[in-house]
């Protein structure tokens, strides 16, 4: 089949706000894009306007989602969104189109749905022409629900990234003051402050806490942490006491704006993602494929070349931090031929298996 004839439409969070969601339908449009692959965008994160945001000619209004026929609506989600399911799967199977779900992460219990949502999601879900899931137990989740294996595809969300000159400009003088003044940097992410089971999800304390054992052996230690979206200020402030009590002001920061995380991790020393729960972290695929060594919680399997460590177990997540600075250009070297996947042409092929 002819590229030219695929015509995508991708349903999800476009950039800004910034997260792995949002940044993988990015890069997952320019691809399409380079491949001559008609591709429009509705974003999640408005409803009826454009909101200025870049790239805005091929960001669409919702309505306009109703003129769209015989093509491929991908819809990426990070939980089971039954009314986005109930509202696509209605409104477009009928204009003739083939609707993929991407599900990035799923952090909902299956086991404890109530009857009447459970078999809502039965019902619709057998329409899905097909689903991509980050890791195996998102796809078990699934076959609970009845979808067949078959029509489930296991894809880290992966894509690799094109960094611009201008997104290195827009790095702020007083982060890059920052990174010259400190060694070693440790960088880390969230797309915004959130919990699950009562804990930090993003492991923010964590991190705080690591900057604080490192700093007894690394006093010039430097840890940045991108926060696009604040989203609990009380929890915030928590954590900037924290840090003000234990005397690292000058050696931890917080970067709470709408940035690109490529340029931070490409300039730290290590990544860290001490997360208690995840889908497929592309920040950690990111810092592979740039060859920064990294230490993540086991709490799913994670990439060829990272480095895990027992999740919310401080004393076992400094010790693996520690065994990378002490061992540093071996750790690096380990990494010189690591290859990581680019999953856009396995995306490509289900688009066209489905048209």
């Amino acid at each position: 089949m002819k590229n030219r004839k695929i015509k995508v439409a991708l349903f999800g969070p476009y950039p800004p706000p910034y997260g792995g969601v949002s940044i993988h339908v990015q890069r997952l449009k320019n691809l399409l894009f380079e491949k001559n692959i008609q591709c429009m965008i509705y974003d999640t994160t408005q409803f009826l306007c454009k909101n200025g945001k870049s790239d805005d000619t091929y960001i669409k209004k919702w309505p306009e989602i109703l003129f769209f026929s015989e093509g491929i609506v991908h819809i990426h989600n990070s939980g089971l969104n039954l009314f986005k399911i109930f509202f696509l799967s209605n409104l477009l199977t009928i204009k003739e189109n083939k609707i993929i779900i991407t599900y990035h992460s799923l952090r909902d219990d299956i086991e404890n749905q109530n009857w009447f949502k459970k078999k809502l999601l039965k019902l619709y879900l057998i329409h899905i022409s097909h689903f991509i899931v980050a890791n195996q137990k998102i796809k078990e989740k699934l076959i609970k629900l009845g979808v067949k294996t078959e029509k489930i595809t296991v894809l880290p969300s992966f894509l690799p990234p094109k960094i611009l000159k201008k997104d290195f400009e827009y790095i702020p003088s007083d982060i890059l003051d920052f990174i010259k003044n400190h060694k070693p940097i440790i960088s880390a992410n969230a797309s915004r402050i959130e919990f699950f089971e009562n804990e930090d999800l993003y492991g923010i304390d964590m991190c705080i806490d690591l900057c604080i054992n490192l700093k007894k052996k690394y006093p010039q230690i430097g840890f940045i942490f991108c926060l696009p979206s604040i989203g609990d200020n009380d929890y915030f402030a928590k954590m900037k006491n924290k840090i003000t009590k234990n005397h690292i002001d000058n050696n931890f920061i917080f970067i709470p704006e709408q940035r690109q995380f490529c340029p931070i991790i490409m300039r730290s020393d290590i990544f860290v993602r001490p997360t208690n729960t995840d889908g497929d972290a592309v920040s950690l695929r990111e810092s592979l494929y740039y060859k920064i060594p990294s230490v993540a919680s086991d709490v799913i399997p994670r990439p060829k070349g990272a480095n895990v460590f027992r999740n919310r177990d401080i004393g076992d997540f400094t010790l693996k931090v520690e065994k990378i600075l002490e061992n540093y250009g071996n750790y690096k070297k380990e990494l010189e031929n690591l290859e990581i996947d680019n999953n856009f042409a396995e995306i490509r092929d289900i688009y066209e298996k489905f048209l």
